[in-house]
């Protein structure tokens, strides 16, 4: 996941500087670097606009007693907090070398781990709504009377909990250090505060981070879209409004999990496989390690930021009713 302090791209060694001076010279590096400095700004923009759109669509008074529509409302606020902690974040220091966890250890701390828990939360919201989604498929009696609008916030609830006990090591292993060397005062912002720490985050962190934010819900959402589609399978002897009734919002969230598997799981490789590819490695290669790290960090965001379109493409009450918003929009001037 987001992780870009760590990833320095420079190597090992008496010569890093001077390897990493060269590096910074290769078409590589510098492909990356234009990445970061042109993309962001335009998904971001993309990003707020989708998601304000898809939060005032789906909490309208309609909606209401719509449980899909709760987790995913909740899923746009959980997009935007990821996209303006961790996507700007990462434009801001590309763009202005400058890193705004370095304004305070506190900064620092809730900066991590609200980019951590907000991608985390992000995926499994999209577990519970196949979940949600799931049950009501296959039982609709059962689901009518038991997956109620209060059985869902209690559930969202939960799932912030646990997410938040589970990331919530950031406020005790990071923070400022200051060493003192021969009566000089180095301040280190927002890195290690031990030894011991530093080996978890960058050793044993990336595969719990792997397994809760990509493996997990991986499979998860995976055995759900299998299920709902075998159902939609089976109702194509239905009547054809059965059919309709099934597949709107079904449809709608098997592209979801399907963009969202493409889209996260590169990123999640990529950092456990970063400390072994770039061990004594060359300038080149830790060029090609930049451009694909800006790569699999754009395509993790992209997530976040186009489940708006997602929303319009596959979903024709959600089309229907942001026409309804933007009519009343236009009567209002």
């Amino acid at each position: 996941m987001e992780n870009s302090t760590e990833l320095t791209f420079t190597t090992a060694g008496t010569s890093s500087n001077e390897i990493g001076t060269k590096m910074e010279s290769l078409p590589a590096y510098q492909a990356g670097l234009l990445i970061w400095k042109i993309v962001p700004p335009l998904m971001l923009t993309f990003g707020t606009i989708g998601n304000v759109l898809s939060i005032m669509v789906l909490t309208k008074k309609s909606n209401r007693n719509n449980t899909s529509a709760l987790y995913l409302s909740t899923l746009a606020v959980s997009d935007l907090v990821s996209l303006y902690t961790g996507l700007l974040r990462q434009w801001i220091i590309y763009m202005f070398n400058y890193d705004i966890r370095n304004i305070g250890f506190l900064i620092c701390k809730i900066h991590l781990f609200f980019v951590y828990f907000s991608l985390d939360f992000s995926a499994w919201l999209l577990v519970a709504v196949t979940f949600d989604r799931v049950v009501k498929t296959c039982f609709p009696h059962v689901a009518k009377t038991t997956f109620t609008r209060k059985t869902a916030a209690i559930s969202i609830s939960t799932v912030g909990l646990v997410l938040l006990f589970l990331n919530c090591h950031v406020f005790y292993g990071m923070g400022t250090v200051a060493t003192v060397t021969n009566y000089t005062t180095t301040v280190n912002e927002c890195t290690y505060l031990s030894v011991k720490y530093k080996k978890f985050f960058q050793t044993v962190w990336p595969w719990l981070d792997f397994a809760v934010y990509s493996c997990l819900p991986f499979l998860l959402l995976l055995t759900g879209n299998l299920v709902i589609i075998v159902r939609l399978f089976k109702s194509f002897k239905a009547t054809h409004t059965a059919k309709n009734k099934i597949s709107s919002t079904s449809c709608t969230l098997i592209i979801l999990n399907t963009v969202f598997l493409m889209s996260t799981t590169p990123v999640s490789i990529f950092l456990i496989g970063y400390p072994y590819w770039s061990e004594n490695a060359s300038s080149n290669k830790m060029a090609a390690l930049n451009l694909i790290w800006s790569f699999v960090n754009i395509l993790m965001y992209t997530n976040n930021a186009i489940n708006f379109l997602l929303y319009c493409l596959s979903g024709s009450k959600f089309r229907k009713e942001l026409k309804q918003i933007f009519q009343k929009c236009c009567k209002f001037k």
